[in-house]
């Protein structure tokens, strides 16, 4: 069984016991670091669901498309057709494009709560929409979308500007990102 193990402590540890729809470990994918392969049919399941989530930060890119992905499962649609880096619920609201392909690495933050969703790319605001209902519960990761995903980092709160900014600050700096933040 393949396992990336939840650094929160909490246990939502995300797995496949099929090998052959594992992701592959690259070593050095981004800034000298480890991140997980995704192929089209690669993805690992969250059990149990991650409930609550209001604010999801991830550093990925997309290797094949442009394709329409829910990268978290669930109803969370977060890459367009067109192959950016874009938030809707399934069924729900307008589509959020931020118009920043995802063919490169970048720190993307999803907040999606009842009422209203916003959208930023590596720290820059690309857009918000509104919608009655908060996002599903979070079931996969990868989810035979095919990417490299390096971090994932989900709160169950929409946080304050200042702190939203701090992490993806810091992500940009771990990644070797920081040259996309805005100044």
């Amino acid at each position: 069984q393949f396992m990336w193990n939840d650094g929160s402590g909490n246990y939502r540890n995300a797995t496949q016991g099929n090998p052959a729809n594992a992701p592959v470990y690259e070593a050095a994918a981004l800034n000298g670091m480890g991140a997980l392969k995704f192929a089209g049919d690669d993805t690992l399941d969250l059990g149990p669901a991650v409930t609550g989530v209001k604010t999801i930060f991830a550093v990925f890119r997309q290797t094949a498309g442009p394709v329409q992905t829910k990268i978290f499962g669930g109803d969370a649609i977060t890459t367009a057709a067109n192959g950016n880096i874009a938030l809707q619920r399934e069924g729900g609201a307008g589509l959020i494009d931020s118009s920043v392909t995802t063919v490169t690495y970048h720190v993307v933050t999803y907040e999606a709560t009842a009422g209203a969703y916003a959208l930023f790319v590596d720290g820059a605001d690309k857009g918000g929409n509104t919608d009655p209902q908060a996002l599903g519960d979070l079931t996969k990761v990868g989810n035979n979308a095919p990417s490299i995903i390096a971090e994932v980092v989900a709160y169950d709160r929409v946080l304050s500007t200042l702190a939203r900014q701090k992490i993806e600050g810091y992500l940009a700096h771990k990644w070797g990102l920081d040259n996309q933040l805005p100044v």
